[in-house]
Order: structure tokens, then sequence, then C-alpha cells
């Protein structure tokens, strides 16, 4: 039987054999858990109408997952786990939280992300200049260099990085 698609918002920890589909609006390093027993990665996922749910890596599954789940790009996901979230984790008012592991089938919707309307892509400056409008450029990548792996000192755990040669604005 295929998987019934549910919104974000109507998750609980009794709902079985689901799809939701949600943007990943920030993943967090990952990171040494309380009893230090484990490493995990703590995501926030959101729904266009601006639900928001945890999320959570594990050990392997934070490798597993590291090139797949992108910041800003939406996403259906398929039967993770769903959990009460408990009191002493508690920052919000959500009630639940999803983790994400090797059973979980994650696969990008290809939705277009809309831009905050502060923001618009650099081909479209040009049609701002000598208007009213004030324009910030942060910056311009002229070259990125291969990747190289680091670890971080107090969980060991490797990271890609890439150096980023910018464009200076000033």
């Amino acid at each position: 039987m295929p998987p019934e698609r549910i919104a974000l918002n109507d998750v609980t920890d009794q709902t079985r054999n689901f799809t939701t589909t949600a943007m990943l609006v920030r993943k967090h390093p990952p990171k040494k858990s309380r009893s230090g027993a484990n490493n995990l990665q703590q995501l926030v996922f959101e729904n266009r109408e601006r639900f928001q749910m945890k999320g959570v890596l594990f050990d392997r599954d934070i490798d597993l997952f590291r090139e797949t789940l992108v910041e800003g790009k939406e996403y259906d996901i398929t039967n993770p786990i769903i959990a009460r979230i408990l009191e002493m984790f508690k920052r919000t008012e959500q009630v639940y939280q999803m983790t994400i592991n090797a059973a979980t089938q994650i696969s990008e919707t290809q939705s277009a992300v809309e831009l905050p309307s502060y923001l618009i892509p650099l081909t479209k400056v040009g049609d701002y200049i000598g208007k009213n409008e004030r324009i910030d450029i942060i910056g311009i990548a002229v070259h990125m260099h291969d990747k190289a792996i680091v670890r971080a000192k107090s969980s060991g755990i490797p990271y890609e990085v890439r150096k980023v040669e910018m464009l200076d604005t000033e």
C-alpha cells in the first residue's frame, strides 16, 4: 500500500506509512549528545504553511544524509520516526520531532525556492541601478577551491569545507 500524503502539521507519533513535504530551513552542525555516547545533528523543517518540526539524525545517518539534505531545498519525506519531544528538551510549543534514519526515504521535490521579496538574483541587479532602491551586495564568489576534510576538535566529526575567494565589493 503506498504511503498516505499528510501535511507536516497533521503528523503525530501515531502516524504510520506516510509522506510529508517540507523544506529544510536549518541544518545545525553535528555534535555529541549530552551523554557523549552518540553524535547527533539537529534539523528544522518547515512546510508551506510555515509550520515547523524539528528533525534529528544520529551517528552513521549524519554521513548518509550529509549531501542529500541541503538547507533551502524542499523534500518529500517518507516514514521518518515521529516521537514526542521530551519536556527537558522542549524549547518551543512543538510537540513532535522526526528522526531520520537509513529506512527513511527522502527525495527533493524540485520545486523552486521562493526568494524573500528583499532578495533578488544577481542577474536582476541591473534593473535597480539608478532607482531609489538601495542595493547591498554581500559578496560574489569568484573561485571555489576543491573540498577538504577537517575534523571537529571536540567530536572528531569530519566536515567538508571549501576555501572561497570573494570579490571585494568596496
